[in-house]
């Protein structure tokens, strides 16, 4: 009840000047610069490990191939050689994250450019969502407080919950956003672990993970463009309604919209991740 009383009283002080946004919260912005100021070190981690385990995966080759005998010399330098060319690779691989060639990175795009191919908006802004869903419940307190106590009470508690629920939306949308940068930050460390042969699996896992996020993101990238083309329409309909029935009409809708957004934000992308 406090909570609620709070939201009405801030709002009513919000429509009485034009209740715009002029600051947004921008998460994702913060989790790109801090994966791009860290990937630097991270990667020197993992190809440090990766030399320490290479070289271990060496050196137990060649005890291997002693012990059992295949000890010849042209046996020798083909192991070498397929090592020196395996480690090469990865070495390669793992040079830069802004490199062409680190992959988890040109996993992520290339579900980006095929986001962008159908025109879908690949510009992910949560806090835009968020900032129309303020804007809305800002329009609702100020229609309804022309009304009765009992319509403007009724339709700020609509307000309320379709600014919660676009809230959410946004949430979800920031958290997959936020996910894909750690993926590729956090996560590069694991490639360190391919240069041992019984631990490679775990930077496969790390590369197939990746696949998963980009489809995931794929997914998030058409309810964001969804959601972002819907909330501006429903902020129209609100402005133009001109009594209380209309406008509770509206807030129905929308109510129902954000509620069907939601679900599909929140199912949609882990099922097909």
């Amino acid at each position: 009840l406090i909570i609620f009383l709070v939201l009405i009283i801030s709002g009513s002080q919000a429509f009485a000047a034009d209740p715009t946004i002029d600051s947004t919260i921008e998460f994702a912005s913060n989790i790109t610069s801090f994966s791009d100021t860290t990937a630097s070190a991270i990667l020197t981690i993992a190809r440090n490990l990766f030399l320490l385990l290479a070289s271990l995966s060496l050196a137990l080759g060649l005890i291997r191939m002693i012990l059992t005998g295949e000890n010849t010399l042209g046996a020798v330098i083909a192991h070498i050689a397929k090592w020196i060319l395996y480690v090469g690779i990865f070495t390669w691989i793992m040079s830069s994250l802004a490199a062409a060639s680190f992959i988890p990175k040109i996993i992520i795009n290339s579900f980006i450019a095929l986001a962008g191919k159908m025109n879908l908006n690949v510009e992910i802004a949560p806090d835009d969502i968020l900032a129309a869903g303020i804007r809305i419940y800002g329009i609702i307190v100020e229609k309804g407080w022309n009304a009765g106590w009992g319509d403007f009470i009724g339709i700020t508690f609509i307000g309320i919950i379709i600014l919660v629920v676009i809230a959410m939306i946004a949430g979800f949308i920031a958290v997959a956003v936020i996910e894909m940068h750690l993926v590729i930050c956090g996560g590069a460390v694991l490639l360190g672990f391919g240069g041992f042969e019984y631990t490679r699996d775990i930077a496969l896992s790390y590369l197939r993970y990746a696949i998963s996020v980009g489809m995931k993101l794929l997914m998030i990238t058409i309810v964001y463009s969804l959601a972002a083309t819907l909330i501006p329409q429903w902020e129209d309909s609100f402005k133009n309604s001109s009594d209380m029935s209309a406008l509770i009409t509206s807030a129905g809708q929308i109510l129902g919209g954000t509620i069907c957004i939601l679900i599909i934000v929140r199912i949609i992308p882990n099922i097909a991740q």
